[in-house]
């Protein structure tokens, strides 16, 4: 793959606050949903998190 064809963006509906309060669920997962969730997370003052490369 030489470029990038695609981004899918998925908001985690909460009323925590914070950077980026499902930052933990997506780095470790959850019961019965192994990790990482994503590759990348983007946190709410537009900073981007590498969570698996």
């Amino acid at each position: 793959m030489s470029s990038v064809k695609d981004i899918i963006i998925h908001h985690t509906a909460d009323r925590a606050t914070g950077e980026y309060p499902s930052l933990r669920i997506v780095q470790d997962g959850r019961t019965g949903l192994s990790s990482p969730i994503s590759q990348l997370g983007l946190g709410s003052s537009a900073k981007w998190y590498v969570i698996a490369a």
